[in-house]
């Protein structure tokens, strides 16, 4: 259905993010990256929020475009 929401489990979302699963129930549990909680043992994390994560973490660093030293 076009508009709707893909959800996650803790495999795909740490195949998207290229890390490991240790390293996102870590996160999940510091409340570092936003997830879905369904259960006591039931986490899904949203695309469109991971994607806005990462976007929002992103940190511009020096180029050699920007002419900077």
């Amino acid at each position: 259905m076009a508009g709707e929401d893909e959800y996650l489990d803790y495999e795909q979302a740490s195949r998207i993010l290229n890390v490991r699963r240790e390293t996102l129930y870590s996160w999940v549990c510091r409340r570092r990256i936003p997830h879905i909680r369904l259960g006591p043992r039931c986490i899904q994390f949203s695309r469109a929020e991971l994607n806005r994560w990462i976007e929002a973490s992103r940190v511009e660093g020096w180029s050699h475009a920007s002419g900077a030293r």
